[in-house]
């Protein structure tokens, strides 16, 4: 085997080279035909005034770009590209089906004779024509870049509300608005803009205008910007009458306890709060709560706007019935107080009196006796028998109905301070007699001793 490779071993080489040279001097003698796909050949339109000379506008649905399959002499076929190509789509041949045939040659004449186009992956251009409509469109400000704290456009007045958009139908069901951009980069007092018209879709999307067949009637707009100030400041209402009905309030609520505005700012920094006159607001008296509406504009000084999306406040007041109760309560009970100097006090009544208190349904019905102090006061009074008003400690939404009164005596403690002062006295005289008898014994004692004792001598 070994053998067969190595004996004549340049013989061997030299026929396989002269083998492959008559190989390549046929094939460049004879070129043979063959066949090849070309793609990415694009297709020219002509007479596109045909439609768009008609108010129209179209889309290329299929067939913008195709391929071919050529066949020739190998060498020519193997050096084509698809810019060695025409294609074009005539649209004075436009069918009612809008289609249009798509014809293909060779751009070189000299290589037409030779190659031959067999297939094409398109014969037709398929279009999707569309009338072009107007529609009316509102002005919308749309704002650009951020402000300083505490400022914000607080109006914008375009100086054209509205404008008309040319359009396909097809684009015009995707427009979801038409606005003005404004840059307010740093804005803090009021400014003009020429700002420019642009289109958005549903799904936000700017539409460029020129690729989507879109022309508005305006391009750019003037707007007067107005900058206003903010800041948020509570509510605060009014206590409320029951306006002489028996009902009582109990209880007052808003909706929300502090709003934002908005306005100038040397007109914001004198409002601290939005107040609401207790005057405008009345109990309807049939029913367990009374509301009461309002809009902004009722509520906020001249020159404050609101900055917030609530359309106004509601207030809810709510009431109860008033009652009366009436207690029977021990006059033991009863404290007296004030009482004059120099004198005692004493209730002469026994047993117990009735006291009859009111107010609101909840407040009377939890009241318990044990909750109620009772007293009368004797200040200015003079000794003898008075009548004197009972006055009751109440929690607070409850009242006395009917004045009740109580039998007070008043003494004067002068007599038991003139029977202290006589047994005083008495007692003093006493003291001082014994006292002097029994100095005198010890006197005449004394003389005796001094008797005895000289006549002992």
């Amino acid at each position: 085997m070994k053998k067969f490779f190595t004996e004549n071993l340049i013989l061997k080489i030299l026929s396989v080279f002269l083998a492959i040279l008559t190989w390549i001097v046929v094939m460049n003698v004879e070129d043979p035909v063959k066949t090849r796909t070309i793609a990415g050949i694009k297709v020219e339109i002509l007479n596109e005034d045909v439609i768009t000379g008609q108010n129209q506008v179209y889309t290329v649905t299929e067939g913008q770009l195709i391929s071919v399959k050529v066949s020739g002499p190998r060498t020519m076929v193997d050096s084509l590209k698809s810019t060695d190509f025409t294609a074009t789509a005539d649209f004075q041949d436009i069918s009612q089906a809008n289609s249009v045939p798509i014809n293909v040659e060779l751009t070189e004449y000299a290589n037409q004779q030779k190659i031959t186009i067999s297939e094409k992956s398109n014969n037709t251009m398929r279009l999707s024509v569309e009338a072009l409509v107007d529609q009316e469109y509102p002005v919308k400000v749309k704002y650009l870049g951020a402000m300083p704290e505490n400022y914000v456009i607080g109006q914008s007045n375009p100086q054209i509300t509205s404008i008309t958009v040319n359009a396909p139908e097809s684009v015009h069901n995707e427009i979801e608005s038409v606005c003005a951009a404004v840059d307010v980069t740093n804005a803090t007092e009021d400014f003009d803009s020429s700002s420019e018209i642009r289109i958005y879709t549903r799904n936000g999307v700017e539409l460029a205008q020129p690729d989507n067949n879109v022309t508005p009637s305006v391009q750019t707009i003037l707007i007067q910007n107005i900058v206003y100030y903010t800041k948020k400041v509570p509510i605060i209402c009014g206590s409320v009458d029951s306006d002489g009905k028996n009902v009582s309030v109990s209880g007052i609520s808003l909706s929300q306890d502090s709003v934002q505005i908005m306005g100038k700012k040397n007109v914001l920094d004198a409002v601290e709060h939005i107040y609401i006159n207790s005057e405008n607001l009345k109990v309807d008296g049939q029913e367990n709560q009374t509301t009461k509406e309002y809009t902004w504009e009722e509520l906020l000084p001249e020159g404050v706007y609101i900055n917030e999306d609530t359309t106004g406040l509601t207030i809810t007041i709510a009431t109860e019935d008033i009652i009366q109760k009436s207690f029977d309560m021990e006059v033991k009970d009863i404290g007296i107080k004030n009482i004059p100097d120099g004198m005692d006090a004493s209730i002469e009544n026994t047993g117990s009196i009735t006291v009859t208190v009111e107010g609101a349904d909840a407040l009377v019905r939890a009241l318990d006796i044990s909750q109620i102090a009772a007293s009368v006061s004797m200040q200015g009074s003079s000794p003898g028998i008075t009548q004197a008003r009972v006055e009751l400690q109440l929690p607070e939404g409850v009242t006395q109905v009917e004045t009740t009164y109580v039998n007070v005596k008043l003494t004067l403690k002068e007599t038991e301070t003139l029977e202290q002062s006589t047994s005083t006295v008495t007692t003093a005289t006493v003291t001082a007699e014994t006292t002097t008898v029994m100095e005198n014994e010890t006197t005449q004692e004394e003389t005796t001793q001094i008797s005895d004792s000289r006549e002992e001598q």
